[in-house]
């Protein structure tokens, strides 16, 4: 699994991980399991959110690009794919997701929204 999406501050997987470093202004942070060592790129517990986690290959090479396609990607599988209608933004003519008003990218670079 290279994503996961979860209710907030439920994911015991990552409440027993140690904080490594803080990225992206103190609204992630990078953790490593202790078991496996894989590192992950974790959205800060929020009440109003669910968590958002990347699997990353290494916490001193965070992509920002590789991240966003993993965003993508997640949204894409949630809603099952693209719609037939362009997005709404202005300016953009790319596909919107089933059931929403915009396409993935623009819904993550221009409203921040990640599920």
């Amino acid at each position: 699994m290279d994503i996961r999406v979860t209710g907030w501050r439920n994911d015991s997987y990552f409440n027993s991980m140690p904080e490594m470093q803080s990225y992206g202004n103190g609204w992630q942070s990078i953790l490593k399991c202790s078991t496996c060592s894989q590192h992950w790129l974790v959205d800060h517990f929020d009440k109003v959110q669910s968590l958002f986690a990347v699997k990353i290959d290494s916490p001193t090479n965070v992509s920002k690009d590789h991240l966003l396609r993993k965003h993508i990607s997640a949204l894409l599988k949630k809603y099952n794919g693209y719609s037939t209608n362009n997005c709404q933004f202005a300016g953009c003519n790319e596909l919107a997701l089933k059931g929403k008003a915009f396409c993935p990218k623009c819904l993550i670079t221009k409203q921040g929204v990640y599920e």
